[in-house]
């Protein structure tokens, strides 16, 4: 896993994504991340 989830606000469904490890962009101009939302009920979002 490249991300941590951090639950900021549940009342919201607001949530923050953080890197776990760093990220060069220097090197590597592009980064791609498939994310899918899921509600903390465990719905997850359409595609």
């Amino acid at each position: 896993e490249w991300v941590r989830i951090v639950l900021k606000d549940e009342d919201r469904g607001e949530a923050e994504l953080r890197a776990k490890r760093f990220l060069n962009c220097e090197k590597r101009k592009n980064y791609k991340f498939d994310i899918t939302a899921v509600s903390c009920r465990g719905k997850e979002s359409e595609k």
